[in-house]
């Protein structure tokens, strides 16, 4: 089709619907999992962070040598 200067062309897909929905469902699943895994190393990480600087808390107070 013609516009102007320009052509603009349209293909028509077809698609199964069931796979697909299937692929997309399958996909968020993996997203949700690697973000559940991401978030829990990152909760892990917070609390070291915190324990080490209550162990230097303790320390610094002569609780611990």
């Amino acid at each position: 089709m013609k516009e102007g200067t320009l052509y603009r062309a349209y293909v028509l897909v077809e698609m199964p619907i069931g796979d697909a929905n299937a692929a997309l469902v399958q996909n968020l699943r993996n997203q949700q999992n690697l973000y559940n895994r991401f978030r829990a190393s990152q909760g892990y990480q917070e609390l070291e962070e915190e324990v080490e600087k209550f162990e230097d808390y303790k320390r610094q107070q002569g609780m611990i040598k």
